[in-house]
């Protein structure tokens, strides 16, 4: 008796669970395909469903609207765009800030010469050295957001270049009008041979002719690789050795009186400053992603107001950060770049590395191609 004394006392007692899911077989008409019982959905007595669940549905469909557009918005600002990565180190960071300045100008180069051809394989090229220089969780979203731009640009331009009539332009009489013999059968349509035709494409009023397709992917293969060329190069040179490779090409324009030394100073404050612009950007996202702002209720008055607020506010902050630096350079006796040497990395001599020639050769061969492509 004893014994039994100590185990009914030394028991412990029994937790259940306060809801036990019920498991049906999975033939049976009420359950699902994995033999769980499906939910059954409250309803009123008149058979309509409850209207809090649809309130519900509608508010936190907004919120969750709210929170991917935050998110979205964090995320485009965490990477500063055109800000030097110095990890992972790759090939292109090895190279040599001028012949990088040199890669982009004959890119630019290659592009106003060449024709649409030319420039969709110019454009690709510049997708691979991109994807072969940086990680892909850096290099993905840069090509995203930019090929999204460049697309939505190809569409306006091609779409909206003809829309507007070209003024001064009248239709002449027909030669036999004039005075003038018709056409000599050389020139006339022969049997059977395709008929040349301007349109494209043709949605109502809209329409995409030759020269509107031809000046729309002009347009955003310039705007696509003069952007990505320039936001690589960046991501993979300091700011100091950018500025350098420029001091040294404008050295001899000293001679003439051109102030060199001025805009290279220029040049190394504003690759300075873009970090700057990306970090007040994203503490005002930050702000606004804090107050959990219901953009939806607000209406199209209020959310024009807010966004307007921010953007005064964005550029009251940049002001200010740029008084910030004008005193501190004030304040280390800074009077003028022609009264003060700047000390800058140049890097190694510009034969001294191979990746200098693998990039510049790289163009060479792109420029071969380009000239068997109409």
């Amino acid at each position: 008796m004893s014994g039994m004394g100590a185990d009914v006392g030394s028991a412990q007692p029994v937790h259940r669970p306060l809801w036990t899911p019920s498991f049906h077989p999975a033939a049976s008409n009420s359950t699902s395909s994995r033999g769980w019982a499906r939910p059954q959905r409250l309803r009123r007595a008149g058979g309509r469903a409850p209207v809090c669940s649809a309130v519900w549905r509608l508010v936190r469909g907004k919120s969750d609207g709210n929170i991917s557009l935050m998110s979205s918005l964090l995320a485009a600002t965490s990477a500063p765009y055109s800000t030097y990565l110095p990890e992972p180190e790759t090939w292109l960071h090895r190279a040599g800030a001028g012949a990088k300045q040199l890669w982009c100008m004959g890119l630019l180069s290659l592009l106003i010469r060449g024709g649409s051809g030319c420039k969709a394989a110019v454009v690709l090229y510049l997708v691979l050295v991109t994807t072969l220089s940086l990680p892909r969780h850096v290099w993905g979203p840069q090509l995203r957001r930019l090929g999204t731009l460049c697309a939505l640009l190809l569409l306006l331009t091609a779409l909206g270049s003809d829309l507007a009539a070209a003024e001064g332009l009248e239709r002449g009489p027909a030669p036999g009008g004039a005075g003038l013999s018709a056409l000599p059968a050389s020139m006339q349509d022969l049997p059977g041979s395709p008929r040349y035709s301007s349109v494209l494409l043709k949605l109502g009023f809209l329409r995409v002719t030759r020269r509107s397709f031809r000046l729309a992917v002009s347009t955003a293969a310039l705007t696509f690789a003069a952007l990505q060329s320039a936001s690589l190069c960046l991501a993979c040179t300091p700011p100091e050795r950018m500025a350098a490779a420029m001091s040294s090409a404008l050295s001899p324009l000293r001679v003439v009186g051109f102030p060199a030394d001025e805009l290279v100073l220029t040049l190394l404050l504003a690759l300075r400053f873009i970090s700057m612009v990306f970090e007040e950007g994203r503490h005002l996202l930050l702000g606004l992603a804090t107050r959990s702002v219901d953009y939806s209720g607000l209406g199209v008055r209020g959310t024009a107001s807010i966004a307007l607020t921010g953007v005064v506010r964005l550029f009251a902050n940049l002001q200010a950060r740029a008084n910030n630096v004008a005193l501190s350079m004030t304040a280390r006796g800074f009077a003028g770049p022609g009264s003060h040497h700047l000390r800058l990395d140049r890097g190694a001599a510009f034969l001294q590395t191979p990746q200098n020639a693998i990039l510049l050769l790289s163009l060479c061969a792109v420029g071969a191609v380009c000239s068997f492509i109409p």
